[in-house]
């Protein structure tokens, strides 16, 4: 059965939804709304929720998520990841599942759930949990039912219903679509610490990169700026030759709108930090520069590597400009326009590609080009990533046939990205999913 996964929370007007693990509210009206919406429907928390709970919310599946081995309380099912618990929940075969808390898990789930119902109280408390910010440019409210305070609910408050705004293109899936695909990705892929993968090659990218833990200086440069991007009313002009943002169609973009549909999350851009930091790859290509965190981390990795960068837009291309002059990174080459127009070109002077990052125009045919166009400068040791494979129909179509392509002897599948190898160590095809 196909499901909605959703939020389900109060917060006050500055975004408060908790203060020392208590609501810092006392509303009947919240609570009967609030069981109304989730009876009968799985119901997915942090340990700590669930422990201010008291006990297990009846006529719910009861799914907390923590760390803790060992820890089993009553009433209620474990799981030890968002994955998990989610994989948990679709065994209920209810319409929707629901995420109730606390902030953390919020925060982490922001960009998968499609629907918010959220009690907006009325005032303005002090607390020390909040709820992300809801961005108007990737929500709209659907519902919205106010009510004043009375002798029973000590603040006036709103019933509101958010859902995210439509997909612009075809064939683009849905958030619960994508959620769904995740959890089979999850359940299917082979261990993330290494267990029971018997060829080396891979097993040193699963124990030396994938699960290389340590805290590097770029991070802690690098991170700051993407939070300032996240938070910039600027606004750009946005000329977008590829196929776009799946939440953003207007030409007039503000640059934190850009940064959260754009921007390569935290984890994934270390991780292609770390990937250019142990291929020690000469000469690096990167379709899609936004506004230039990715680039950030790559000419971080180390001192002699040759970053080329092509971004379609001037005014994101310069933006992007803007951040490596804040870092001091002043090696970065960055190509401006259609990448029909200028990446052949470009690649003519560029005798070999030891890395290639395609992030950009998510649509097969055009990737499928760029990639032909970047395979003719790959060596046995090229190795190239791929952005957002499961994305959409055409670019899991697209990932099908660049592991199908002449030449290629390996790629390994992190749901989010696609690695590609060349290595002709590896005497027959193999692909790799695995947990990341």
């Amino acid at each position: 059965m196909d499901y909605t996964l959703s939020h389900i929370v109060a917060a006050a007007e500055n975004d408060v939804i908790g203060r020392q693990n208590k609501l810092p509210w006392h509303l009947p009206n919240d609570f009967r709304y609030f069981k109304n919406k989730t009876w009968g429907m799985p119901i997915i928390m942090g340990r700590k929720s669930f422990e201010a709970l008291k006990e297990p919310l009846p006529g719910r599946m009861n799914i907390v998520i923590t760390t803790q081995t060992g820890w089993k309380p009553e009433g209620a099912e474990i799981a030890h990841s968002i994955e998990d618990a989610i994989a948990q929940a679709q065994k209920a075969d209810t319409r929707e599942i629901f995420i109730i808390g606390g902030g953390e898990i919020f925060r982490q789930t922001m960009d998968v759930v499609s629907r918010i119902y959220l009690t907006r109280v009325h005032a303005r408390v002090e607390g020390d949990t909040l709820y992300p910010q809801i961005d108007p440019d990737l929500w709209h409210r659907v519902q919205a039912d106010s009510f004043a305070a009375n002798d029973k609910n000590e603040y006036g408050y709103t019933f509101e219903v958010w859902e995210r705004k439509e997909i612009a293109h075809k064939g683009v899936y849905s958030p619960g679509t994508l959620a769904l695909k995740f959890v089979r990705y999850w359940w299917h892929a082979r261990n993330g610490k290494g267990h029971g993968i018997h060829s080396p090659f891979i097993y040193d990218l699963v124990t030396r990169v994938l699960n290389d833990s340590k805290s590097y200086p770029c991070y802690h440069q690098i991170e700051p700026l993407r939070k300032a991007l996240l938070k910039e009313d600027t606004v750009l002009r946005v000329d977008d030759f590829g196929a776009g943002s799946a939440v953003l169609a207007s030409k007039d973009r503000k640059v934190r709108s850009i940064a959260r549909s754009s921007l390569k999350d935290k984890k994934f851009a270390q991780l292609i930090f770390r990937l250019a930091q142990y291929y020690h790859p000469v000469t690096v290509v990167e379709l899609g520069t936004s506004l230039g965190i990715t680039s950030a981390y790559l000419a971080s990795a180390y001192p002699d590597l040759n970053l080329y960068t092509f971004e379609g837009s001037g005014q994101i291309a310069q933006r992007a400009r803007e951040v490596w002059q804040e870092l001091g990174l002043d090696r970065i080459r960055l190509i401006q326009g259609d990448f029909d127009k200028t990446l052949e070109p470009s690649l003519e002077s560029i005798r070999q590609v030891d890395m290639a990052f395609v992030d950009g125009n998510h649509r097969k045919d055009p990737t499928l080009r760029y990639f032909s166009m970047l395979k003719k400068r790959a060596t046995p040791k090229s190795v190239f990533i791929f952005d957002d494979i499961h994305w959409s129909l055409e670019m899991e179509e697209a990932w099908g046939e660049i592991q199908k392509a002449p030449g290629v002897t390996v790629t390994v599948d992190l749901f989010f990205i696609g690695l590609v190898f060349f290595n002709p160590d590896f005497k027959a095809i193999q692909h790799f999913q695995i947990r990341f």
